[in-house]
């Protein structure tokens, strides 16, 4: 995010498009309530595609909160911080990171 920062110059902006843990939610029930709520939903995926993004998620996405995600734009220097978009079902949302005041 850093380099990020760097590249936008002053009066830049960065969206980011992330899944995004429920505040009070650990990873596991994030993983939990990922599966429980996407595999039914997803029914265009053949049961492999299901288990191909199954297996990318519960191995590589490590979810931090709202919060967090504003936190960490604000550390490395964006100057205002702030969630845009949640998608209806509230797993992945956008953030908009502004470099000028």
């Amino acid at each position: 995010m850093q380099a990020i920062h760097r590249a936008a110059g002053s009066r830049g902006m960065f969206l980011l498009y992330e899944p995004t843990r429920r505040d009070g939610e650990d990873r596991a029930a994030f993983l939990e309530r990922f599966r429980r709520t996407n595999e039914p939903l997803w029914k265009v995926l053949t049961p492999p595609e299901w288990e191909q993004i199954w297996h990318h998620v519960s191995t590589s996405d490590f979810p931090e909160t709202a919060a967090k995600w504003c936190e960490l734009g604000r550390t490395v220097g964006f100057a205002q911080a702030r969630q845009v978009f949640a998608d209806p079902t509230d797993f992945f949302r956008l953030f908009r990171f502004d470099c000028g005041e």
